[in-house]
């Protein structure tokens, strides 16, 4: 656990001076920078494989360059703060991506940033960070969405013309992958391998009873069926689904009772190995459901995972915690209604939404966060409050979090909702 607790107050896209000792594995450092306030949570958020990067849209003014507060693209760079990539002066699509390493962002647009396109069809446009030069790189119509998931060689993911496709940037060729409906939740960093939720019959003489099942994909060799379920199921029974490079591990959550250990149903997190089945690692309550999960390129420790805990008696809140897999032991990291984790592909950084109580803000602003653990950084020394004051702080939070947490798991619900139907956003 923590050696301290961190109480953050950003009120600016400023530096966010918490840190703390604990989490990764051993004790370690995590440091927190605040990229700034989004209107509930960020939106297409992408971050490079080392984590140093990230890019995401949003219709905040986080430079001061965005007064009408349209959708526009930025970067986040730790230590350096915001970039605002784009100067959009309508409202439209718009998506971004970040390259594997963080040199470049790809943008998905109807807004023409170039004048190339002027029949408002959306292009993929790369952005290069160095020198600030755009580049359109597709034409024609049927372009949709990008995912936030770019590989090792530059290549991206996109949907075109009701299919996802593989581009290569450097040569302007597409590779038809499958079909927009397949299901397609994660890749892996070389794009070998592609992690999908379908209740479709890909594997011959498998899934007799046309269920939603989590399937591995290999474009050489076809696909492979990774769970047996019997019961009635979804789109939404498996969710966050990670697998790791070499298709030996997968994470994800899922609301079945799949090892016999959730009988209630309740939203938990499940660890697939190859020849060592299946793992519940979570042991949830109606109050302490899981809400979303990441893991690193390997699906190796620590797992990042969101969901509620009780801060105080008669009130509850989402915590974001790490779960070790091996002991099952979570550590709470941060509260304020944490959300929403993406974690980098080395493991040591990550991204992530926290909502302010009403007792601090009784506009319910949320802020987007970056978040850093290894063992290189500096302690800062944290201002601390006593323990009377921390137990009427708690108090007061326990109070404001009743008023409020009806609105924001109604709010949690519908984003989690719609995020399961665009699974564009893998």
């Amino acid at each position: 656990m923590p050696t301290r607790r961190c109480l953050h107050r950003a009120l600016s896209a400023s530096f966010l001076a918490c840190l703390f000792v604990g989490g990764f594995a051993s004790a370690q450092t995590c440091q927190f920078e605040a990229i700034g306030p989004v209107t509930d949570f960020p939106q297409n958020a992408s971050i490079s494989y080392d984590g140093k990067r990230v890019a995401f849209t949003s219709e905040r003014d986080l430079t001061g360059k965005n007064p009408d507060e349209i959708w526009q693209a930025f970067t986040f760079t730790p230590g350096s703060g915001v970039d605002q990539l784009t100067s959009f002066t309508e409202s439209g699509a718009v998506a971004a991506a970040v390259s594997y390493d963080g040199s470049v962002v790809y943008l998905v647009t109807d807004l023409d940033p170039t004048g190339g396109t002027p029949d408002g069809n959306r292009q993929l446009y790369s952005i290069e960070l160095e020198t600030g030069t755009v580049t359109q790189l597709t034409s024609g119509p049927g372009l949709l969405f990008i995912s936030r998931r770019t590989a090792e060689d530059g290549r991206v993911l996109l949907t075109r013309s009701g299919a996802w496709v593989i581009f290569d940037p450097s040569d302007g060729t597409s590779t038809p992958l499958l079909a927009f409906d397949a299901g397609l939740r994660d890749a892996a960093p070389d794009f070998s391998l592609f992690a999908l939720v379908s209740a479709e019959y890909f594997v011959p003489g498998s899934n007799a009873d046309g269920s939603h099942e989590i399937f591995l994909f290999t474009p050489d060799t076809g696909y492979e069926q990774i769970t047996d379920v019997s019961a009635a199921t979804n789109s939404l029974s498996f969710d966050d689904v990670e697998v790791s490079a070499d298709g030996d591990r997968i994470v994800f959550q899922s609301n079945l009772n799949l090892t016999g250990d959730n009988p209630e149903l309740l939203r938990e997190a499940f660890l697939w190995r190859r020849g060592g089945g299946l793992t519940q690692l979570t042991a949830s309550t109606s109050l302490t459901a899981i809400d979303s999960l990441a893991a690193n390129d390997d699906v190796t420790d620590p797992i990042l995972l969101d969901h509620d805990f009780l801060p105080a008696p008669g009130a509850f809140d989402y915590g974001l915690y790490f779960l070790d897999s091996e002991t099952r032991e979570e550590t709470l990291l941060f509260g304020d209604h944490s959300v929403f984790p993406f974690l980098s592909g080395d493991g040591t950084s990550f991204v992530f939404s926290s909502a302010e109580p009403l007792f601090f803000d009784p506009d319910l602003r949320s802020y987007f966060f970056w978040a850093r653990c290894a063992d290189d950084l500096t302690l800062a020394e944290i201002p601390t409050l006593d323990s009377i004051s921390l137990a009427l702080l708690g108090l007061a939070l326990g109070l404001a979090a009743l008023t409020v947490i009806a609105r924001r798991r109604a709010a949690r619900r519908s984003a989690n909702h719609l995020r399961a139907i665009a699974e564009h956003r893998i």
